[in-house]
């Protein structure tokens, strides 16, 4: 499973925060690995400089394989808080893929 981590000119982001984010979704989607070639990450700030409640946005794209038959799926999450971001957008993507 390919992990794939994009943010706007907004977000600060380094190699290390990229990793620890790609590591977070490697574990949370683990069960999926088998059938998810890629998955994409995507953050930004949607009020810009302007700060405010829920400004961050994170879209996660999950890309089944070819052979699963499924289509790809993606969900949105927004915060005011970097770390809530990611785990909210996943928890959103296991609820839509449960067995």
């Amino acid at each position: 499973m390919f992990v794939q981590i994009s943010t706007d000119n907004q977000i600060k982001s380094d190699a290390e925060s990229n990793a620890r984010l790609e590591e977070q979704v490697r574990t949370k989607l683990k069960r999926f690995e088998q059938r998810l070639t890629h998955v994409e990450v995507h953050i930004e700030d949607v009020n810009g400089h302007k700060g405010g409640d829920a400004d961050k946005r994170v879209s996660l794209e999950a890309r089944p394989s070819a052979m699963s038959g499924s289509p790809r799926t993606i969900v949105y999450s927004r915060s005011a808080s970097g770390s809530e971001r990611s785990p909210r957008a996943e928890s959103s993507w296991r609820r839509r893929s449960r067995d």
